[in-house]
């Protein structure tokens, strides 16, 4: 409805210009017969051809904004169907048992105690090592935020839905494994760096809020 009304309202300039040029045109040659200047029909004719393919060219002007904003706005709308179906896979079955791992892990006292300490951080990574289920739901879940990072950086999918969503999600799992992330990043540098890069966005955002 709202494309309808914008494309009608473009119609309707398009007429108001043909009616103000034909005003202009009879003023403009009722002037050249006052003054008796000559102009025949072949003047007439220009001067018609010369309206006709300015309005031609109004017209499709008009056309093309209206086709690059349909475009866009489907654009925006396909990806903000695909910005909730990368949300949507956090709730899927096949991601529950490694939510639920991975939370009951990170709740559990010793784990707290290794990940707050910079200096025992070694000793989760040990742990993890001897539990490679475990290591293993983590670093999914952290290759899950990460691709949603990446894909906001290169504009893949909504920023803003995704921070409506996730930003609370995104900011407590950080806070809880900032060490252990540092720690991986001593070996492998880019290791989640666009996960962590968004939270500190968004960790800013909260203290001047």
């Amino acid at each position: 409805m709202k494309h309808e009304v914008k494309i009608n309202y473009k119609i309707k300039y398009v007429w108001i210009g043909i009616i103000l040029m034909l005003l202009v045109g009879v003023i403009l040659f009722s002037v050249l017969n006052y003054y008796d200047i000559y102009f025949g029909v072949r003047e007439v004719i220009i001067y018609i051809a010369g309206i006709t393919a300015t309005l031609t060219l109004l017209y499709h002007s008009f056309s093309l904004e209206y086709q690059i904003n349909t475009q866009r706005k489907n654009t925006d709308l396909l990806r903000a169907k695909y910005t909730y179906e990368i949300i949507s896979q956090w709730t899927n079955p096949n991601m529950r048992d490694c939510v639920n791992t991975v939370r009951v892990m990170l709740k559990t006292p010793a784990r707290q105690k290794e990940l707050e300490n910079m200096t025992k951080i070694e000793d989760f990574a040990d742990y993890l090592q001897k539990h490679q289920k475990e290591r293993s739901y983590l670093v999914q879940t952290l290759n899950y935020f990460e691709n949603i990072a990446t894909m906001i950086e290169t504009d893949h999918i909504d920023r803003e839905i995704i921070k409506k969503a996730f930003k609370s999600l995104f900011v407590s799992y950080y806070n809880v494994l900032r060490n252990y992330i540092d720690f991986r990043q001593k070996e492998y540098p880019d290791s989640w760096m666009y996960y962590e890069k968004i939270c500190k966005i968004w960790i800013e955002d909260n203290k001047t809020a």
